[in-house]
C-alpha cells in the first residue's frame, strides 16, 4: 500500500510495502518518501526514514514457530502487522490517494 499526498508543491509518499518503496525510488521519488514499513531496507538510505509498521512476531523464530504464530493470529482474527496510527496521522490528513497492490 502506498499513500501519496500533496503538501504545497511537494508530494509526500508513505510506502507500507518494500516493493512500493523500491518502485518509488526507481521512479526518482526517493526525496518524496516520508515514511516506510519496518521491512523496507532497499535502496540504501530508506532505513533512515520513519518506520510506520511493526510485526507482532518476535525476532528469531523458527519457520515452524512463525507458521504457528501466524495461524494463531489468523484464528483469533488479529493482524500480523501493526500500523503506527499516531505516526501516520499527520500524513493521513493530506492523503489524496491510496494505492493497494493487485
Amino acid at each position: 500500500m502506498v499513500l501519496t499526498a500533496r503538501y504545497g508543491p511537494r508530494m509526500r509518499i508513505v510506502s507500507l510495502l518494500p516493493s512500493g518503496t523500491e518502485i518509488a525510488c526507481a521512479l526518482g521519488l526517493r526525496e518524496s518518501l516520508v515514511g516506510v514499513s519496518h521491512e523496507c531496507d532497499f535502496p540504501q538510505g530508506v532505513d533512515a526514514l520513519p518506520r510506520l509498521t511493526s510485526s507482532i512476531l518476535a525476532e528469531g523464530l523458527s519457520p515452524a514457530e512463525i507458521d504457528a504464530a501466524v495461524s494463531r493470529a489468523s484464528l483469533e482474527r488479529r493482524p500480523v502487522y501493526a500500523v503506527s496510527t499516531s505516526a501516520l496521522a499527520g500524513y493521513r490528513t493530506f492523503a489524496t490517494r491510496v494505492t493497494r497492490p493487485v
